[in-house]
């Protein structure tokens, strides 16, 4: 079997899943608009655009990847990682264009649980982001 190499699309799509389990569910309509951002953060990519089985291939793996791990605290820690090493390769406004889609993940089912802005606020400090930073 082909061992996927993680990249940071892999990194981000693991952080809107994080977003959407912290609570200790997924709903459909968290797993719907995880699906519409991926593909609007996505979908422009030379090797992405148009290709919607790319893109589903993309996410399958990362789901696979984000699900592979024994325990939440590995996985959150390996998240943690790569959102770090996202500060030296990703604008400012792409990494706020990420924590906003965050946000947007975690409002999808019509409440904010503590669980999802705890997680908010840890990958905001990982992606080297501040409130002054979301707000404008």
């Amino acid at each position: 079997m082909k061992e996927t190499k993680i990249t940071f699309s892999h990194g981000m799509i693991a952080m809107f899943l994080e977003m959407s389990a912290i609570d200790g569910q997924m709903d459909l309509i968290e797993f719907q608009t995880i699906g519409d951002l991926v593909r609007e953060h996505l979908g422009h990519l030379k090797h992405l655009k148009d290709d919607n089985d790319a893109l589903e291939l993309l996410f399958e793996e990362s789901h696979t990847w984000w699900s592979g791990f024994p325990d939440r605290d590995s996985r959150i820690q390996e998240i943690i990682q790569i959102a770090v090493r996202m500060r030296a390769v990703l604008s400012k406004e792409e990494r706020v264009l990420i924590a906003n889609s965050l946000a947007i993940i975690a409002n999808s089912d019509g409440e904010v649980h503590d669980n999802e802005k705890l997680i908010y606020k840890l990958f905001l400090d990982c992606l080297d982001l501040t409130s002054e930073d979301i707000l404008g």
